[in-house]
């Protein structure tokens, strides 16, 4: 059974304004692990990636934000709109709000698309750690109402649904691409918004081998969360996929999203 390619360019990479004062210092969320969700762009809609990170909390998680892809990332469509040189300068948590200061390269250039685009990758990146629900935006120290030279409104604590309209009509939580997959149960989850209300998710190997496929249901007409676990059985370890998308009719998908990921036969 013939399985989904993954990016063949892929393979030769591998191969080669009020000022405020910070309240006193509370813990941000450690990661479990060396490894985070970071959110980078495919096109225009936010796509999640999992990213190893130097040090533990939140601000460790902006920083590799703010780094950019890598070029495998670039290689695999991912790219970012946080202007190159934009440095996280502080970051303090109270009571499920994160202030993030940045420096001012941040609102640099591009129009109000870009300054949208920028400020959800942060706002979905901070609040993918536990006990952070919403953010304040902060530029060399003083809490900022606007960004941008078309005055992009960020007065109001910042929240994921906010940004909604910056998702993709097929949107991957878990796995995130570049996610490490072994053989057993994996789970997949996200959002769509679907006509069918039908959201089909295919596992492949490093083959490029179907190694699990499940279809499940949302609620048609409205963006509605999915969740579903599905037995993954890869024949060979190597770049797989996460391949997820809304199914019209037999053999009809669309909004599709692929993802690579790592496939192991063991952990």
């Amino acid at each position: 059974m013939k399985g989904i390619a993954v990016v063949a360019a892929l393979a030769v990479i591998l191969s080669a304004a009020v000022a405020v004062a910070a309240p006193a210092a509370v813990s941000s969320p450690a990661v479990a692990g060396p490894r985070a969700t970071i959110y980078f762009l495919h096109g225009e809609k936010l796509r999640a990636m999992e990213r190893e990170v130097a040090g533990e909390g939140l601000e460790g998680h902006i920083a590799v934000l703010f780094s950019g892809p890598t070029a495998i990332q670039r290689a695999q469509g991912l790219r970012t709109a946080v202007p190159a040189g934009t440095r996280v300068r502080r970051v303090w948590i109270e009571k499920g709000t994160v202030t993030v200061d940045v420096s001012r390269r941040f609102e640099a250039g591009g129009g109000s698309l870009s300054m949208q685009l920028r400020l959800a990758q942060l706002v979905y990146t901070a609040t993918a750690l536990a006990g952070v629900d919403r953010v304040r935006l902060a530029i060399d120290g003083t809490v900022v109402g606007s960004i941008g030279g078309e005055g992009l409104l960020v007065g109001t604590p910042q929240t994921r649904a906010l940004h909604a309209r910056t998702l993709a009509p097929v949107h991957v939580e878990t796995p995130a691409q570049g996610a490490t997959l072994t053989r057993g149960a994996v789970t997949v989850s996200g959002s769509a918004r679907t006509r069918s209300g039908k959201v089909t998710v295919t596992l492949t190997d490093g083959d490029g081998l179907i190694a699990g496929e499940r279809t499940v249901r949302v609620q048609p007409g409205v963006r509605s969360a999915f969740r579903v676990t599905l037995p993954f059985r890869p024949q060979k370890p190597g770049w797989g996929a996460v391949v997820v998308g809304e199914q019209r009719a037999e053999k009809q998908v669309v909004h599709r999203v692929e993802l690579p990921v790592r496939v192991r036969q063991s952990r």
